[in-house]
């Protein structure tokens, strides 16, 4: 369970909060690009309606991820790091 959440955990960080954040900032720059990669986040979370969740629970997961994204955002950009928010 462990290797699993570290491994989700990483790659998550990784791609949402280092390789998209830094290309939509590119392109959009930092605010626009940290909104889009926010709710892409909490769009991820979305899907879980095809694994058996209702709308209303992926809904609720999907604010409960952008919001925890957006501390996590937060964090990486404040210390130019993903080690924190992994």
């Amino acid at each position: 369970m462990l290797r699993t959440t570290l491994l989700v955990g990483l790659t998550e960080e990784w791609v949402y909060r280092g390789v998209l954040l830094a290309a939509f900032s590119a392109w959009w720059g930092l605010r626009r690009g940290a909104i889009a990669a926010l709710l892409l986040f909490g769009a991820l979370h979305l899907m879980n309606v095809v694994v058996g969740q209702t709308l209303v629970q992926a809904s609720l997961q999907f604010v409960l991820a952008t919001l925890s994204g957006a501390t996590l955002m937060l964090a990486a950009l404040a210390t130019r790091s993903l080690w924190l928010p992994v």
